[in-house]
């Protein structure tokens, strides 16, 4: 079976707190944070990776992907 594969751009905000940049997706709802500007932006693609191999798991992809805000 042929997987397709398909493109998204998500805003994220990124702001430092103390000594750790945060990350927040807002249609996700998802956040994470890193040391490093370049760690939390790899724990961003990763955590979204995550997140829809979860909802492809869970069956609900396309629930999700239609209630994006």
């Amino acid at each position: 079976m042929k997987q397709e594969s398909i493109q998204f751009g998500f805003s994220v905000s990124i702001f430092k707190e103390q000594d750790y940049f945060v990350a927040h997706l807002p249609a996700l709802d998802l956040s994470t944070a890193g040391r490093t500007f370049k760690q939390v932006q790899k724990r961003v693609q990763e955590m979204v990776g995550i997140f829809f191999e979860e909802t492809e798991k869970a069956g609900t992809t396309e629930e999700v992907l239609l209630n994006l805000r």
